[in-house]
């Protein structure tokens, strides 16, 4: 079955207002509602309640500034929403930057097309989450979107924190981290999706997935690739984060995972159009928060004597939002006007299933 959800349509509960008043707002999302919090859109995306009923369940989040105006937090406030349904979560409040076709957000570092990976240089990120330090079903996550269209890629790559105190991939069992199970195959099986046992050669292949360090990132992490990881199409690849505890702080660059996922030959080399930071919540989780800020730096072409100008930071090619804010809020309002025919629905990660 295909699962689809909308995007959020929600207007600035102050359009009019200056960036520097606007940094410091905090707005309560429910449904498909969303925001735009210093150039991030914010949105509750609720859709997983579609196959549950909206009259008995309900997901709600509030969305405000994080590190000091250079980035947007979300926090779940409200699920009444306890049991899941064939393995479908409520929905993915969360942050992002990009164009998924639907809904853009006013700061764009990728522009609408997207960037080719051969013109990144690097992709500083901060990354704070609370997850484990409040209960329910619900993970932390990185999704960045590769290849393909705005509206369905090619790839998932995805970079999770999950709420549990079995928190390396060698200590999970089948259903032992609930309904959020990682997509892809444990690196640490013996067996694959079809319940076969693995060749050797397959084995030596998920031993290179396990307790990974990607140079230019914190952490270390387990790999899931493949199996029913890859549904509709859309290859899914989860670099699972080792030992979170209750509060993960993830920086550096984030081009480092798409390299290192690349050289592995789990990704293709396809456009990075979409970067998203929240949580897949299916029970509980009101208290979990996600705060995310990136920049972006692009290569510069050789010069004429073949030498490299210094990257380029994406951050002062965008137009000075605070001072251009009459002509943003104008193209915003323009673009709210018709946000009711925009609330279709789009591709989502696909239902978590226990992986062996």
């Amino acid at each position: 079955m295909r699962l689809r959800n909308r995007v959020s349509t929600y207007q600035n509960p102050d359009a009019s207002a200056s960036l520097e008043s606007r940094v410091m707002l905090a707005a309560t999302l429910t449904d498909f509602d969303g925001t735009d919090v210093n150039g991030y859109q914010v949105q509750n995306n609720a859709w997983g309640l579609e196959f549950v009923g909206r009259s008995t369940s309900t997901l709600k989040s509030k969305a405000s500034s994080a590190f000091n105006g250079r980035g947007a937090r979300i926090e779940i406030t409200q699920n009444s929403r306890q049991t899941g349904q064939r393995g479908i979560p409520a929905g993915f409040p969360s942050v992002f930057q990009g164009d998924n076709s639907f809904v853009e957000s006013s700061v764009n570092p990728f522009r609408s097309a997207g960037i080719a990976q051969s013109q990144i240089d690097s992709i500083p990120i901060d990354f704070h989450s609370n997850g484990g330090s409040v209960d329910g079903d619900y993970n932390n996550t990185l999704d960045i979107w590769l290849g393909g269209t705005n509206r369905e890629p090619d790839d998932f790559l995805m970079l999770q924190n999950y709420n549990s105190a079995v928190a390396n991939a060698s200590d999970i069992t089948n259903g032992s981290l609930g309904q959020s199970q990682p997509a892809g195959i444990n690196p640490y099986t013996s067996f694959g999706p079809d319940g076969k046992r693995l060749n050797q050669q397959q084995l030596d292949e998920l031993k290179t997935r396990q307790n990974v360090e990607v140079p230019g990132l914190t952490g270390r992490y387990d790999i899931w690739a493949g199996g029913l990881g890859n549904q509709d199409g859309v290859n899914t690849v989860s670099y699972v984060l080792r030992n979170p505890g209750t509060s993960q702080r993830t920086s550096g660059d984030l081009n480092a995972l798409i390299k290192d996922a690349r050289k592995r030959g789990l990704i293709g080399g396809g456009r990075l159009t979409n970067v998203y930071a929240g949580s897949e919540v299916w029970r509980d989780g009101v208290g979990a928060y996600n705060e995310f800020q990136l920049d972006l730096n692009r290569r510069q072409p050789s010069t004429s004597n073949g030498s490299n100008s210094r990257p380029q930071n994406n951050r002062a090619q965008e137009p000075n939002r605070a001072s251009n804010s009459n002509n943003n809020n104008n193209s915003n309002n323009n673009n709210n006007s018709t946000a009711s025919d925009r609330q279709r629905r789009r591709p989502r990660r696909r239902p978590r299933r226990p992986r062996g």
